[in-house]
């Protein structure tokens, strides 16, 4: 099977996903709203009650983890919706960096080299942003606190043998190639069959695997691709 074979089918696949997600998104919000809404109605009616205000307080903040559950199951949803911009490739990868490392505890280092100015991409700015914090923070994860993470971009000219080894929508011709490379252990060959190609599959407790697909689908709709594999000196790329 080639990958854009793979590609139509992985598309075909988020599709459905992400359609049962948002309507899962929208109940879970409603409940939570009301959740979330007695909790701290209770809480003020509870002053002095220090066990009370302590459970209280739990519940609270398993809601609001519920709340960026929703948040992240909704934008998986409408990721896929086309805008017509375009972004600053320099600024999105600036900005996302930023956001990643105020994000986590302790981030690995981050290295970013854009030697010559780039042009624009048609993409949302938004939708670049959150694309490159999805792919930065998972490289970080991998990475871990001592490691390094480098953040690259450059022009290339695709070839139709180029596009046929990507995940995504991409056509031949003129791009602006973005590489994020981090110094971990890299994908063993089963993780690397099991990412997109099984929902919300992941190895990290507390995760959701909800990164790479909206990584996936948000390419896909602005006609872009990605690859993931490893690099020949170790890590993840």
């Amino acid at each position: 099977m080639s990958f854009q074979q793979n590609s139509a089918e992985l598309c075909r696949l988020w599709d459905f996903v992400a359609l049962a997600a948002g309507k899962i998104a929208h109940d879970l919000s409603n409940i939570l709203t009301g959740v979330n809404g007695f909790a701290e109605l209770a809480a003020s009616q509870a002053t002095g009650q220090t066990l009370v205000l302590a459970y209280l307080d739990e519940v609270q903040q398993a809601g609001a983890r519920g709340v960026a559950l929703a948040n992240r199951l909704h934008l998986l949803k409408h990721c896929a919706n086309r805008q017509s911009f375009q972004a600053p490739v320099d600024f999105a990868v600036e900005s996302a960096v930023s956001a990643v490392q105020a994000s986590l505890p302790q981030s690995p280092s981050l290295q970013v080299q854009i030697a010559e100015p780039l042009p624009t991409v048609r993409i949302s700015p938004d939708a670049l942003r959150i694309v490159l914090i999805e792919i930065i923070k998972n490289a970080c994860e991998a990475a871990g606190g001592a490691g390094e993470v480098r953040i690259s971009a450059e022009r290339k000219e695709l070839s139709p043998s180029d596009i046929n080894s990507l995940l995504g929508s991409a056509a031949a011709g003129r791009h602006v190639c973005i590489t994020v490379q981090d110094s971990g252990p890299g994908f063993t060959s089963d993780l690397l069959s099991k990412l997109l190609t099984v929902p919300f599959f992941t190895t990290k407790p507390g995760s959701r695997g909800i990164g790479l697909p909206i990584v996936f689908r948000t390419l896909t709709a602005y006609q872009s691709a990605m690859s993931l594999g490893n690099r020949a000196t170790g890590g993840g790329r």
